[in-house]
């Protein structure tokens, strides 16, 4: 993420720097050519941080039945969306070099809906992770202090 953010922001600064409108326009391509090659790997990283934790519950968690399966369809909802946000980010336009040159001929999806639906779904599991070792955690026995202390920790872990 920080390698996106960080080609992203280099090329944004670069927009004001030509002194023509051609010029211009050579930056701002390069610059969605760039950002139409970064963006795939923000996906992986999210996907992997949020399979990462759930492998994490399940790993501690594994020997309680409903928290297996729960977090396995977790694992399983990451990965489908996580390839289907990447696939749908390579072919967003057709052809596809008109998602960085807008003055091919062709279509492209809406991407403010692709963004919104990626969002939506991103903070549903991201919710879902945070909810699910609360439970567990708050049967364990210890003082209520400690078990809330637990729950704020895999909270944290969570964010």
């Amino acid at each position: 993420m920080t390698v996106n953010l960080t080609t992203e922001v280099h090329w944004a600064f670069r927009l004001d720097n030509p002194q023509s409108p051609e010029q211009q326009a050579i930056v701002f391509r390069k610059f969605l050519l760039t950002s139409y090659i970064v963006e795939n790997f923000y996906t992986v990283s999210v996907g992997a941080t949020k399979m990462s934790i759930a492998l994490f519950y399940v790993r501690i968690f594994g020997t309680v039945r409903w928290m297996r399966i729960s977090c396995n369809m977790m694992i399983g909802l990451i990965v489908a969306s996580s390839v289907a946000f990447i696939l749908t980010g390579m072919f967003q336009c057709n052809p596809i070099p008109k998602a960085w040159d807008g003055l091919l001929p062709g279509k492209c999806i809406v991407l403010g809906l692709f963004f919104v639906g990626q969002r939506v779904l991103g903070v549903f599991t991201d919710v879902v992770l945070l909810v699910l070792p609360i439970k567990i955690v708050m049967q364990l026995q210890a003082t209520f202090a400690k078990r809330l202390s637990l729950v704020f920790a895999f909270a944290m872990g969570g964010l």
